[in-house]
This record gives C-alpha cells, sequence and structure tokens, in this order.
C-alpha cells in the first residue's frame, strides 16, 4: 500500500499557489489597469483582443494532447468537460471562439483583422503551448494549462496584491461599463469569471494526484514558474503592441 505524505502534498500545492500568485503579480501590465478604467481606447482594446483570440482558438486543442498524455482516468473527465464547454455544450453559436468574435466584432475588430495584428510574442507563446501540451508529461502540461492560463489566485481564497479598488471590478463588468458594450458581447468574459476558477481548483487536485514523487513535483513547479516566464513575454508584447496603436 503506498503511503502518501500529506504534509509534502501540501507543500507541493502551497509552492504551486505561490507560483500563480508570483506570476499574477510579476505579469501585471500598465494596460491591464488602464483597460479596466475605461483608458484604452476602443483600437487598442482591439489589439489585445486579437492577442487573446489567437490563445482562445487552439485551446480546445491544447486540451486533446493533455487529453492524450493523461495517466489518470479520474482527471479524463474533467478535461472532456472543459473541452464541451469550449465547444458551448454543442450548442450553435456558443462555442468560445463564436463568443469571442462577438466581443471583437462589437469593437470593430474582426476575425480577419485580429489574425492580422498577432505580434510575434504572442505567436511565440501560442507555439510553446502548442508543443507543450503534446510532448511534456501530464502533470506538466496540465499545470501549464490549468494554473498558468487558468490560475487564479481567487482559486485559492486569496486576491493578488496587484489589484486596486477600480480592478476589483469583474472583467466583463469593466468591459461592458466602459466601452458601452452589452452583457451579450462580453459574455465570453462572464462565462470565464467563475469558470476560470473552478478549472484551477480542480486542476490543482489533478495535479497533486498526478505527480506524487518528489522529483516530479520539482519538475512541475520549475514548468509552472516557466510556463509564467512565457506569459510575461506575451503580456510585453502586448504592451508594445497597444502603445502603438494610435490613440
Amino acid at each position: 500500500m503506498t503511503v502518501i505524505d500529506k504534509t509534502a502534498t501540501s507543500a507541493f500545492e502551497d509552492a504551486l499557489w505561490a507560483e500563480v500568485e508570483a506570476g499574477s503579480v510579476r505579469n501585471f501590465q500598465p494596460f491591464q489597469a488602464a483597460m479596466v478604467a475605461g483608458e484604452l481606447t476602443r483600437d487598442q482594446l482591439g489589439m489585445w483582443a486579437a492577442q487573446q483570440y489567437a490563445i482562445v482558438r487552439p485551446f480546445k486543442s491544447w486540451l486533446a494532447g493533455i487529453h492524450t498524455n493523461c495517466t489518470l482516468e479520474s482527471a479524463e473527465h474533467h478535461i472532456i468537460e472543459n473541452m464541451w464547454e469550449e465547444m458551448g455544450f454543442g450548442e450553435p453559436g456558443k462555442d468560445h471562439p463564436a463568443l469571442f468574435e462577438k466581443f471583437a466584432d462589437a469593437l470593430g475588430w474582426p476575425r480577419e483583422r485580429m489574425a492580422a495584428n498577432v505580434v510575434a510574442e504572442t505567436s511565440a507563446f501560442v507555439g510553446y503551448y502548442s508543443w507543450a501540451t503534446r510532448c511534456l508529461p501530464f502533470e506538466e502540461s496540465m499545470a501549464l494549462v490549468g494554473l498558468v492560463i487558468e490560475g487564479n489566485p481567487r482559486a485559492r481564497g486569496s486576491i493578488t496584491t496587484v489589484e486596486t479598488t477600480e480592478s476589483k471590478r469583474e472583467l466583463w463588468e469593466a468591459l461592458s461599463a466602459e466601452y458601452n458594450l452589452t452583457r451579450d458581447e462580453v459574455e465570453f468574459w462572464e462565462l470565464h469569471t467563475s469558470a476560470d476558477v473552478v478549472h484551477a481548483q480542480r486542476s490543482m487536485e489533478i495535479i497533486i494526484d498526478a505527480a506524487p514523487e518528489a522529483a516530479q513535483q520539482e519538475r512541475v513547479i520549475s514548468r509552472v514558474r516557466e510556463g509564467f516566464q512565457v506569459w510575461g513575454l506575451k503580456q510585453a508584447g502586448i504592451g508594445r503592441a497597444i502603445a502603438s496603436v494610435a490613440e
């Protein structure tokens, strides 16, 4: 019978949440505060949307890659359910790329315009995740998606120190209020307000189960740190792209 070291498991979880918190703080960019305060132009917001859409489009294929390498039968349902959510539970026009396109269209940024304005840092991020979700061990790729992309300090009940009074509004509320968007047009962001927190919590449980050995845990922590570094490069690139858009 395998004896689980609960102290080691708790330390592993604490270390991972620490990386999520640190990554959230370290990669917080001035344009994010400006965005929720309504200080970006609609074209600048559209440039940001173009970079986000480049990640939304392949996301379900990243989940499929993780599922292919899944080593835990108990995790398979969560991954498939996440993919089904991405597909809008089969409802026409409710898949997440379609919801995002509705948001971007309202800003005057249709799919073709977004595709033509993806910056190099975003392309590098997409390339990294396309490789990682196909080639890395399950627990590492699961951590990159569940804790770096979908990770949120709220999933642990904490609030990142970079949040101001203004940014504590949910993103969908800020986008709707500050950029005169309807609730229907920000549906994508409203859905992800709670979904990402739930996904991060479940992902943490799965990762802990999938990485019982100390060597595995060290690799997962290192990979999450690397993932946030890649995320930071993307964020910096987005910031430069937004600054280049004429006000």
